[in-house]
């Protein structure tokens, strides 16, 4: 049974799957903070990609949960989430170009692998929509992670691996 619906969260940026790095900080009674490496499109530019950090804040995110990756191939337990919704690039030359086609017309990454969870079974569980609590869900190379929080922002700042391929 799914767990919720998965939408990507409109962002200019995608978490960097090639890069194991997401730093969680959880402060009481405050917010939760994820640092990590994210690909951007150079700025000027309609082809290039560069690195760069984000720091996320989910205000009042009192609820995390982490998780391994379940495989090399998925992070996320297959049938976990309704995905439907979800934009994934194939891996022939086509949908790559259509995945990178639709980023730069649209300025938002089609699969930043940060969604936000509709239907959130969790979030009733935890009875955390009597606070109007919203689900996140973030994947990285070999975790992935779920917080409920009222609201989140984000800004960019320095990577926070020293090596990274863009590809």
């Amino acid at each position: 049974m799914s767990e919720g619906r998965l939408h990507s969260v409109p962002v200019p940026w995608m978490l960097s799957p090639s890069v194991p790095e997401l730093r969680v900080s959880i402060v009481e009674n405050g917010d939760t903070v994820v640092l990590a490496d994210v690909t951007v499109l150079k700025t000027g530019s309609r082809h290039e990609f560069e690195r760069a950090g984000i720091e996320i804040t989910f205000a009042h995110g009192q609820w995390v949960r982490t998780y391994p990756a379940v495989s090399d191939i998925d992070t996320i337990p297959p049938g976990k989430f309704d995905v439907s919704n979800v934009y994934t690039v194939g891996v022939d030359d086509e949908s790559s170009r259509i995945f990178h086609e639709r980023w730069v017309r649209d300025r938002f990454c089609p699969d930043p692998y940060f969604y936000e969870v509709a239907d959130s079974r969790w979030a009733a569980e935890a009875d955390a929509v009597r606070f109007r609590c919203r689900h996140f869900v973030l994947v990285g190379h070999d975790m992935w992670m779920e917080v409920l929080a009222l609201e989140l922002s984000w800004r960019l700042c320095e990577p926070t691996s020293r090596s990274i391929e863009l590809g």
